[in-house]
Order: C-alpha cells, then sequence, then structure tokens
C-alpha cells in the first residue's frame, strides 16, 4: 500500500498500526495461556504416572508384607490425589483465562482487518481523487489549448469571425 497523502488518510494509517500492535500483543497473551494450560496438562499427566506407580508399589508393598512401604504408598497415593485436585481446579482456571485471550485476539484481530480494509478504502479514494484530478487538469488544458487554437486561426482568418 502506498503512503497516505491526506492528513486522515495518514492518521488511519497510524490507528491501523495501533491496531496491529494490539493484536500482536494479544496473539502474545493467547500463546502464553495455551501453553500454561499445557503445562497443567502435563503436571496433571505426570501425576497420574507418579499416582500409577504409587499403586504398584502399594500392591508389591502388600504381596509382600512390608507393612510400613504400603503406609508410605497409600500417604503418597493421597498426596497425588489431592494434588490432582488442585491440578485439575487450576487446568480449569487457566483455561477460563485461555478462552479470554482467544475472544480478546479474535476481538483484536477482526478490528484489525476493519481498519486494513478502512486505510485501504481511504488510500484507493485518495488514488481516485488525484487520478480525477489530474484528468479535470488535462482537459482543463486541452480545452484551453483549443480555444487559444481557434482564437490564433479566427486572427489569421477574419472571414471565419463573420460566418460563425
Amino acid at each position: 500500500m502506498s503512503l497516505p497523502r491526506t492528513p486522515r488518510a495518514a492518521a488511519l494509517h497510524r490507528i491501523a498500526t495501533l491496531y496491529s500492535v494490539v493484536e500482536d500483543m494479544h496473539a502474545v497473551s493467547l500463546r502464553l495461556a495455551s501453553a500454561s494450560v499445557d503445562e497443567a496438562e502435563q503436571a496433571i499427566q505426570a501425576g497420574r504416572n507418579a499416582l500409577a506407580a504409587t499403586g504398584n508399589a502399594a500392591r508389591n508393598a502388600l504381596t509382600t508384607g512390608d507393612r510400613e512401604e504400603s503406609l508410605f504408598a497409600q500417604s503418597q497415593t493421597e498426596i497425588f490425589t489431592a494434588r490432582a485436585v488442585r491440578l485439575e481446579s487450576l487446568k480449569a482456571q487457566r483455561l477460563a483465562a485461555e478462552s479470554t485471550a482467544r475472544a480478546d485476539f479474535l476481538a483484536s484481530r477482526l478490528k484489525t482487518e476493519q481498519m486494513k480494509q478502512l486505510v485501504a478504502h481511504i488510500a484507493e479514494q485518495a488514488t481516485l481523487e488525484e487520478s480525477r484530478r489530474s484528468q479535470s487538469l488535462s482537459d482543463d488544458r486541452y480545452a484551453a489549448r483549443r480555444a487559444w487554437l481557434s482564437g490564433r486561426s479566427l486572427q489569421r482568418d477574419p472571414q471565419q469571425l463573420r460566418t460563425r
């Protein structure tokens, strides 16, 4: 797109640039929110894996009759279960934050596209006006030259004055 020529077009171009920057900020915010959700999901999966390992350790302790190991595995199971509940709550909060960030990003993306279209429309109008102005000047020069040539020919041939 060419540089805006009118003050209005220049101002709209600057505003469109600001909208683009805001869109970029919302995109970064969305990426961070998505990363935090992924992090929570990974922590939940790690907790599930640890819980499964603890369950296996508890079964082995029961089969070998190791009461101490069995109690340790049982307490770890309770800890991992409580941690899983907290992580699920954290994941729900992060999903809500991600949803908000996504809505903000989509809204800013829409506004940016609208501003780009508006700036393009204003630039197109300015180009069209410039073209019309140029054509008008060209037409005026042509008419003036024609009148001048007609006047010159009348000066040379006074007979034409009488016939007109």
